[in-house]
């Protein structure tokens, strides 16, 4: 594919002393049915006191979602990686966000987040009219599912998906042969899957699935190039998604394998988007079972508009994320996964070890019978840092063992979301974060079933980085730790209302208790909520403009 050139205009900006400066590197750009930047950057700590935890980048538009970068091997202090936009527009605002730690002025370390000021890097794309990406040019194959039989590409790599068939002139195309044909041409791909039920039926074998030229013929769908996977773009919520990628409980659904890229590269990806992924067994078929039974990733991975529902595995029922991968999540629900299971599962909605971003999304009614809490952020020995940055999303209704809605260490922070209504069963509340920040949330309505001394309904008695704009319900278990909070206790009586379909996701209401009681500060005040309303809004009607706690903004009265 080609690569195309940019222009950067006011790409230098300078934070004071013991921080970071930041300036853009080189720059590619692919062009296929949404625009699709692949930034770099470089990010330079000005003292040695100052350590870097991620890097993430803005492209601001509505929605704006923040997007993890990571590190680029035998490249110091320089960052990668691709940042979708929903529209191929000539001129992009592109902003940073870093979050480092230093020490304060009392000695102590302290996580600050930089987002530059006084504005934006401006950048000019140069070259093809922005409408031309909307046609599907610049891919490097356009391929058009036809059938919903689970059959192999006949002769992989000859740009043609076919299973052999021809009907009515035209070559079957099956998800999995699409799949095996994007493998085999190098770039960009493209496969647009039609409206239908698509279930897994060719069972895997060990030895086979560990076979590089068997691997994806048999088993889950094996992805090992850069590919977009478009499904139903027009559905409103997410349970009326029309395309179902279906497991059919012999294997899990999806297994993204390692991509590599160089600078000189253009940096691989996946992007999943309008797809309902479901019924993924990963106790079953063969390499690296049992982990990850909707989604299985080791690769830069964008999921967007999807429907994570019913998977199951021994870790990450849903997805697992591992060390070193990227993990972006944007409008999609992630639901029941690891549910009813006589397996044991731990972290039944998501397992994390690499870099995860969580946005305007809802992670509700799934379960871990075993250990963890459905989503678990994990630092294994010798790996890089796992980063969990969860935004504008709720966490509802679960049950796990140990922090019902997450638990874990590494880098994790809460921003702007609801945490509600999630069960623990033993001692360990419904967060059991080493180190976690929290801010403009919501920790309401979460039970510890079983409740020996000492046991809590927050954060498992552990202190919270709580940097402000914060309600909760759990008076001894909230142990906040910052001086500056201004976070509020309220007696959790009916607190919220029900999950509803506001948007895409489900999310919940909030009563008039909880309005306007954000803090101030835009970077941790997005601009539009869980279900793409604004924020912050002046929900009370008494002049008072300031975001409120949780995943939802409540919009003025007409």
């Amino acid at each position: 594919m080609r690569a195309l050139p940019l222009i950067l205009l006011g790409s230098l900006f300078h934070t004071g002393c013991g921080t970071v400066v930041v300036h853009n590197a080189t720059y590619a750009v692919d062009r296929n049915r949404i625009g699709i930047y692949n930034v770099r950057t470089v990010v330079t700590p000005t003292k040695d006191s100052v350590d870097i935890l991620g890097v993430f980048a803005v492209v601001e538009e509505r929605p704006s979602t923040s997007f993890p970068l990571i590190p680029v091997e035998d490249s110091p202090n320089m960052y990668e990686g691709p940042v979708p936009t929903r529209s191929c527009p000539e001129v992009i605002n592109l902003q940073y966000e870093v979050r480092f730690e230093r020490d304060d002025l009392f000695g102590r370390r302290n996580v600050s987040i930089l987002d530059p000021d006084p504005g934006y890097h401006r950048i000019s794309i140069i070259g093809e009219s922005p409408e031309s990406c909307h046609a599907g040019a610049g891919v490097a194959n356009r391929l058009i599912v036809n059938s919903s039989e689970d059959a192999i590409d006949m002769n992989p790599g000859d740009g043609i998906c076919s299973s052999g068939e021809v009907v009515n002139g035209v070559p079957t195309c099956t998800l999995r042969a699409a799949i095996m044909e994007a493998n085999a041409t190098q770039g960009q791909d493209v496969i647009e899957v039609p409206n239908g039920t698509y279930e897994l039926s060719l069972v895997g074998e060990g030895a086979l699935e560990a076979d590089p030229e068997k691997m994806a013929t048999i088993g889950d769908l094996d992805i090992t190039d850069g590919v977009s996977i478009y499904g139903d773009l027009q559905a409103t919520q997410a349970n009326q998604l029309e395309v179902t990628v279906n497991g059919g409980d012999i294997d899990r659904v999806f297994h993204i394998h390692p991509m590599s890229s160089s600078v000189e590269e253009r940096i691989p990806y996946v992007h999943l988007e309008g797809l309902a992924i479901t019924n993924g067994n990963a106790y079953e078929g063969g390499e690296d079972s049992r982990a990850g039974g909707g989604i299985l990733n080791f690769a830069n991975l964008r999921l967007t508009r999807a429907h994570i529902l019913r998977n199951r595995a021994r870790d990450g029922g849903g997805i697992w994320n591992s060390a070193g991968a990227t993990l972006v999540i944007d409008r999609t629900q992630i639901e029941a996964n690891c549910v009813d299971f006589p397996h044991p599962c731990a972290a039944g909605a998501i397992m994390n070890s690499g870099h995860l971003t969580l946005s305007k999304s809802a992670v509700i009614n799934n379960d871990s019978n075993d250990e963890h809490g459905v989503i678990y952020n994990q630092s294994a020995f010798g790996d890089p840092l796992a980063v969990c940055q969860i935004l504008n999303s709720t966490i509802a209704f679960n049950s796990g063992i140990r922090g019902a809605a997450i638990g874990g260490f590494g880098d994790v922070s809460i921003e702007s979301s609801t945490i509600a209504f999630n069960r623990s069963l033993y001692v360990y509340g419904s967060m059991n974060v080493s180190g976690l920040r929290l801010a403009n949330s919501l920790i309401v309505g979460n039970q510890v079933l079983v409740e020996p001394t000492g046991a809590s309904g927050c954060n498992s008695g552990r202190p919270i980085n709580g940097v402000g704009g914060n309600i909760y319900d759990d008076t001894d278990g909230c142990q906040f730790t910052t001086l500056l909070d201004n976070n509020r206790f309220i007696p959790a009586t009916q607190p919220l209302q029900g999950l509803v379909y506001d948007g895409f996701t489900q999310s919940m209401r909030l009563s008039r208790d909880y309005i306007d009681q954000g803090i101030e500060f835009d970077i941790f005040c997005s601009h539009e909520d869980q279900n793409g309303a604004p924020r912050p809004a002046d929900g009370l009607g008494d002049g008072v403009v300031r975001c409120d706690p949780g995943a939802v903004e409540r919009q003025p009265s007409p």
